[in-house]
């Protein structure tokens, strides 16, 4: 019987294919995995309302570690278990440096608030696939600067969604004074965080609440927002799809998101 106890998933390139949906056999691989009283945890840069939808199809997941790390979600109890939130202050600056410029902002915790016209043309910020989950999920709004400015307050993460990958260095040069962990994503994306925080320190916060060492469990990943919690993990296994850096920092490398490589994880290293 393998040692590890827990597996943490990564959403977008990994348990999800290329549709944005989860595979029957990785379904039925995570089940089997319940039953031995292995944990499954989902690791994301989702909030909590873009990940409601799914919660019925994994119903033996009971943890999620949300927007990158930021906030720890027991889904049986429905209740934030952490939460780390970047200060009302940072994020008016966030809203203010790059007001002006041809970006998509979104605010996330539990909450996803993003422009109203801008989920509409997602294609122009490489996002186009999410555009039917941002239309479902998405509390919108006509302008997100004079939205938070009308109630203030703290966010546990905030995106930027570029047109191109030149734009998403601008941004980044020009919130480097600001304290927030910085992560690419996708094609052209920025995510901002507490610094300090990322979906690794979310797993080690998880390990304290559930008593286990990390060295006993295993994290899945396909991008750079998944190398902390790759290096926090006891075991890391890159997706097929995953980019060259982080296939060099894993330990394994998986069948791609369309080819069950989740399934192949869980059955080959969790349950084995």
């Amino acid at each position: 019987m393998s040692k590890y106890q827990l597996i943490a998933l990564d959403m977008d390139g990994t348990l999800l294919n290329s549709e944005k949906k989860i595979s029957p056999r990785t379904a039925d691989a995570i089940r089997r995995a319940g039953r031995q009283g292995k944990t499954t945890v989902i690791s994301t840069g989702r909030c909590i309302a873009e990940m409601r939808e799914y919660m019925e199809q994994l119903p033996d997941v009971r943890y999620m570690i949300c927007v990158s790390g930021a906030l720890l979600y027991d889904c049986m109890e429905e209740r934030v278990l952490y939460s780390e939130k970047i200060g009302a202050d940072t994020v008016r600056s966030l809203l203010e440096i790059t007001r002006g410029r041809d970006i998509m902002r979104h605010l996330l915790g539990v909450e996803s608030i993003a422009e109203r016209d801008q989920i509409l043309h997602m294609d122009r910020y490489h996002m186009g696939v999410y555009r039917p989950l941002y239309q479902r999920a998405a509390t919108q709004v006509e302008d997100i600067y004079e939205y938070f400015r009308s109630a203030p307050r703290p966010f546990e993460k905030m995106n930027f969604y570029h047109t191109g990958v030149r734009e998403r260095e601008i941004t980044r040069a020009a919130l480097r004074h600001l304290p927030v962990e910085m992560k690419d994503s996708e094609e052209t994306s920025l995510e901002c965080s507490v610094k300090g925080i990322n979906k690794g320190t979310g797993l080690l916060v998880l390990c304290r609440h559930l008593g286990i060492d990390p060295s006993v469990t295993i994290a899945v990943g396909d991008a750079d927002n998944d190398a902390d919690i790759l290096s926090a993990a006891g075991l890391s296994l890159a997706m097929g799809n995953a980019n060259e850096r982080i296939k060099k920092i894993c330990g394994a490398v998986l069948p791609d998101n369309d080819h069950d490589g989740c399934a192949a994880a869980v059955e080959t290293y969790l349950c084995s």
